[in-house]
């Protein structure tokens, strides 16, 4: 994988590069699990201690604390927030103050996804599943959240929130059409799949150009992919409904993640009771999602460790980055509703392999503004740079050995 010594040693100009050479990693391919929290999170409860700003509404009950070099908001109300650091502090970088330069949630949620609100760009989870050398059947599987595709659509499998990609695959959507027909069966199924490679072998060897060749190519490869999905019976393309129905969502996401059919999985966490971290209102409901969100965090960690790697040389935990964000934070002072509005300086938190873990990189004001920092380093700096997603998105480009083109990575905080 990329490492922050090797783009080092090429010397400042390395950031300008078009590309970075891919360096081997014998323990095998880096996998990506992305924890998407829709709606906003308040970063001053957990990430970013601004206690002593005079604009910033803090909770009375909660102090800094710093675990393993790493600093947090501390409270009783959220022991499992302490828990979390207390065993993963060592490989966890919390990421403060970025920006993502809007305060409407779609806008957000394309910026914070792809770098970019023009809506030309793949999103960093399907760039990370089509860089992958090893071919997967689902290079991004899309578990929960939303997801952004351009020249990349190819690479992505979103399962829908009501089962609607295991019905496409059993056929059984037929069944639900406003014309209900019986699916096929595997005799009769087995004709058409054949009569279609057949049409389509033909077509590109007709000589119809490099686009029918390039669609060919595609067309095939579904096929191929969708009997591969098909004959798959270790994932569970329909997760039940628990509570939250995350916890449901990462042991469809690890499935793939641990059988080799995916590169990059994303889930997402709609907060308590799914009531979203958008609280213009009643901002405590901050507390109580940041609870149980690092509770299922803890538990994921610990599922991480007990599955083994596709290669069967560790575990998944030896393998795999989770990245947990939202797509904006809430405002530095409380309104008139005891809420909290719209804000473009946010945080987010990496944990595992391929990162300096026990640190804080980036900062916030005293008026929540973000901080500039030495993307060498990661370390605060007046002539350094203020983050932006692109920024975050280029460092998990580089972690998984793909290209991050003229986005420049936080070179400081890769291992």
């Amino acid at each position: 994988m990329i490492s922050r010594r090797h783009l080092l040693a090429l010397g400042s100009s390395a950031l300008l590069l078009p590309s970075f050479p891919a360096l081997a990693d014998e323990d095998g391919e880096r996998k990506f699990l992305f924890v998407f929290c829709f709606g906003g999170w308040d970063v001053t409860r957990v990430y970013a201690p601004l206690f002593e700003s005079p604009v910033v509404s803090m909770e009375s009950d909660a102090a800094a604390s710093t675990i393993g070099g790493l600093t947090f908001v501390d409270s009783e109300a959220r022991p499992s927030v302490r828990s979390f650091f207390e065993s993963h502090a060592e490989k966890a970088c919390v990421i403060n103050g970025f920006e993502v330069t809007s305060i409407t949630h779609q806008r957000c949620l394309q910026i914070l996804q792809t770098g970019s609100g023009a809506g030309s760009r793949d999103d960093w989870g399907s760039r990370i599943g089509h860089g992958s050398s090893l071919d997967p059947t689902m290079p991004y599987v899309v578990v929960g959240g939303p997801a952004y595709t351009s020249e990349l659509a190819n690479d992505v499998v979103r399962l829908g929130n009501d089962g609607q990609f295991e019905r496409l695959l059993s056929g059984s959507s037929l069944e639900l059409a406003s014309r209900p027909a019986e699916p096929l069966s595997e005799a009769t199924a087995a004709e058409v799949d054949a009569f279609l490679r057949g049409d389509i072998e033909r077509f590109v060897e007709a000589g119809v150009g490099q686009d029918g060749a390039r669609f060919g190519g595609l067309y095939t490869n579904a096929l191929d992919r969708q009997a591969t999905l098909a004959s798959q019976g270790g994932v569970d393309f329909n997760p039940e409904k628990t509570s939250p129905p995350v916890r449901a969502q990462l042991n469809t996401a690890l499935d793939a993640l641990e059988l080799g059919l995916s590169r990059c999985a994303q889930v997402e966490y709609q907060g308590t009771f799914e009531q979203t971290w958008d609280t213009h209102s009643d901002n405590s409901r901050q507390s109580d999602h940041f609870e149980e969100l690092f509770e299922v965090l803890s538990d994921l960690m610990d599922d991480l460790a007990l599955r083994p790697s596709p290669g069967g040389s560790g575990t998944l935990a030896d393998e795999t980055t989770v990245v947990v964000w939202s797509e904006m934070a809430r405002t530095p002072a409380l309104n008139t509703s005891n809420g909290k509005d719209h804000w473009t300086f946010t945080s987010c938190m990496l944990v595992g392999d391929g990162i300096t873990g026990g640190r804080v990189v980036g900062g916030f004001d005293d008026t929540q503004l973000g901080q500039p920092i030495d993307l060498s380093t990661g370390e605060l700096s007046d002539a350094g740079t203020t983050l932006g997603a692109a920024n975050i998105g280029a460092t998990l480009l580089a972690l998984a050995d793909v290209d991050p083109g003229e986005d420049e990575p936080i070179v400081g905080i890769l291992a």
